[in-house]
């Protein structure tokens, strides 16, 4: 054939593949995924190598949930064309709808900032980084967690996860030389967030802060006034210390230079025409140490307006003085549905009057609501597929304690919410937090779980997270819940194991031997003497085990409660076995003790108690914080 004809065929063939590809185009825009694949399959026969079909079969794949597929062509491509910018950035949404979520967000790092900025590639980032290893220091992911957190897109377990991660790296704290510098930390976007945002859970923060606390205040008084280069140094050591409720240890000379520090501000206090600006900096040095609300001339401090506080200091003086007068208040505002008389509900009652439990301050709220049964889907490994329903569900939290858990629901889930509890105080912080979150479709009440039937309404969910096993009798407790739940209405617990309170068990009962009151200059002793022996970390098991080691009121929660049970995998099976409740699956638990699991077993028997009884005694910790699980009653209970 001459050369003229040939080359008129290949510009046939050609114009007729580019009108082919054009046509399988136009039907995926219109959502038309299996007329459009089946082209595009066909032009990927003529031409093998040719990336923009290629890339098209891999969304038309993607949208059709053909993604073993859309990997077996991504895989194709690459070795094609292994540096070519449109397959690096079509790399992480395959691998993310593979649900390989590690491989999916260490996948975007190789992109570029705009690249990254893309949409697609930033709902990629905000789902996948929890899930990334960091094995050193990176610029771009600090960036990400910054960016997460300023459009409120992190829970605040994530944040502090990668943070801590992060951080240990960037400041070199694998050593414990601890040779930052205090000009440094006051200038570290990441690090200073990290104080403010969350509570640090790590004996090697906890020793570091803990000096960085001590030598900033002994600067500052030296020179009687707080640096201006050090001030969001102090700002965020402030409000690190009002989330763990001020249980780092203070030394005898620390405390000896707060008592003159404390003395001099109430000098000035009593001075007619004081103003806050006369002293912030001190004010704020002494918000590292305590919480303003505590102090003996308190009231003159609430008689000054909070907008009439220096802007350096306002934020703290807020939390630490304000709210807490405001809690006190809101206390006496909460309907009680009927007396207490429970001798051991009332015990716990005071244990919480005395230290509200837990006290967070940030909530994570998705940008839409879902129905009960999907978030579900989204919680429980292994989940089921479950009938959705349209409307909002009737939902009880039985034992809201401060409301994080009613308001992280009211804030996921299309549901008119019920929270009781037996403080109080708690409920105060819950209604306040409801108030400054704008969280609403939650109503407060006090009442003991026994009493439930006061309430005198059927539930379609009932949860009760870390309470029926601070009961006298547990089962009373689920009976009481069972009574209030609807047929095939949905429960959800939280128990603690056993197994991976058994270090913690022996260490509650030394203590509960010694008499000794859990006063907040006990639980500092305590704390101490545990972060200075590695015997004694090793024998308990809890410096490095349980978060509820880093703040005042969960410690008292985790070592010095009024009353508490444990229970094993095979107690809860034959509970539920006698209660007539079909067990759906767990939550809550961490994504390796998932992966491992799953290794071993396989993913159809993530709802099989047996396997993950076996599974326990293997890896004592895997529960560590409590067995939460969802479970559907079956039949009528009485």
């Amino acid at each position: 054939m001459p050369a003229k004809q040939k080359n008129n065929k290949r510009a046939k063939n050609s114009s007729s593949a580019n009108e082919e590809f054009s046509k399988a185009c136009d039907l995926l825009a219109k959502n038309q995924f299996v007329e459009g694949k089946d082209i595009l399959l066909g032009l990927a026969k003529q031409y093998p190598d040719t990336l923009n079909i290629q890339l098209k079969l891999i969304e038309s794949h993607i949208n059709l949930g053909e993604y073993s597929r859309a990997k077996l062509v991504l895989e194709k491509i690459t070795k094609l064309y292994p540096n070519d910018r449109a397959v690096l950035r079509v790399t992480p949404l395959v691998l993310f709808c593979l649900n390989r979520y590690t491989d999916a967000y260490h996948s975007t790092l190789l992109l570029s900032e705009q690249e990254r900025s893309d949409n697609q590639i930033q709902n990629i980032i905000r789902h996948s980084i929890s899930f990334a290893n960091i094995d050193g220091y990176s610029q771009v992911v600090e960036k990400d967690i910054l960016g997460l957190v300023d459009k409120n897109e992190i829970t605040e377990t994530d944040f502090y996860n990668l943070t801590q991660m992060l951080l240990n790296f960037k400041l070199g704290l694998s050593d414990q030389a601890f040779k930052v510098q205090l000009e440094d930390l006051a200038s570290d976007p990441l690090f200073l967030k990290y104080l403010a945002f969350s509570y640090v859970r790590s004996p090697v923060f906890e020793q570091l802060l803990t000096l960085v606390r001590g030598k900033l205040l002994t600067v500052s008084l030296a020179k009687m006034e707080l640096p201006d280069n050090l001030l969001a140094l102090a700002q965020g050591l402030a409000h690190q210390s009002f989330h763990n409720e001020y249980v780092f240890g203070v030394s005898e000379e620390e405390q000896q230079m707060l008592s003159e520090l404390e003395l001099m501000l109430e000098r000035l206090v009593d001075t007619e025409g004081w103003s806050p600006f006369d002293a912030e900096g001190l004010f704020l040095l002494l918000c590292m140490y305590q919480q303003l609300h505590c102090l003996p001339f308190k009231d003159r401090l609430l008689a000054v307006e909070a907008d009439e506080w220096p802007e350096s200091i306002r934020d703290i003086v807020t939390i630490s003085l304000y709210e807490i007068e405001e809690e006190i208040r809101l206390a006496d505002e909460i309907e009680t549905v009927a007396d207490i008389s429970d001798e051991v509900s009332n015990k716990v009652r005071t244990q919480y009057e005395a230290s509200p439990y837990p006290r967070w301050s940030q909530l994570y709220r998705p940008k839409a609501k879902c129905t009960y049964p999907t978030f579900m889907l989204r919680n429980i490994y292994g989940c089921p597929v479950i009938p959705d329903r349209e409307s909002a569900c009737e939902l009880l939290v039985a034992g809201c304690g401060t409301g994080y858990h009613p308001l992280s629901m009211a804030s996921s889930v299309a549901a008119n919410i019920t929270a009781i509890d037996l403080s109080k105080r708690s409920l105060a912080y819950a209604t306040r937090a409801a108030n400054k979150f704008g969280v609403s479709g939650v109503k407060f009440l006090q009442l003991d779980l026994l009493e439930l039937d006061k309430l005198e309404t059927q539930y379609d969910v009932v949860e009760s997270i870390g309470v029926i096993h601070h009961m006298r009798k547990p089962e009373d407790g689920l009976r009481s819940l069972l009574n209030v739940l609807k047929p095939s209405g949905y429960l959800r617990l939280g128990l603690y194991s056993s197994i991976a309170r058994a270090k913690l068990i022996k260490l509650r009962e030394l203590y509960v031997k010694s008499g000794m009151e859990p006063s907040e200059e006990n639980i500092r002793a305590i704390r101490q003497a545990m972060l200075n022996s590695s015997t004694a970390q090793d024998a308990f098991g809890i410096v490095n085990e349980f978060a509820d080691f880093y703040t005042m009121s969960a410690y008292r929660d985790l070592i010095f409660h009024e009353e508490e049970h444990c229970f094993t995998l095979s107690e809860i099976k034959a509970l539920l076995l006698k209660y007539d409740l079909k067990f759906i699956g767990f939550s809550g638990l961490k994504n390796s003790a998932v992966g491992a699991f799953v290794q071993l077993y396989g993913a159809d028997h993530l709802n099989n108690l047996d396997a993950w009884a076996e599974f326990e005694g293997n890896n004592p910790s895997t529960f560590d914080c409590m067995y939460q699980f969802f479970c559907q009653k079956t039949d009528v209970t009485s």
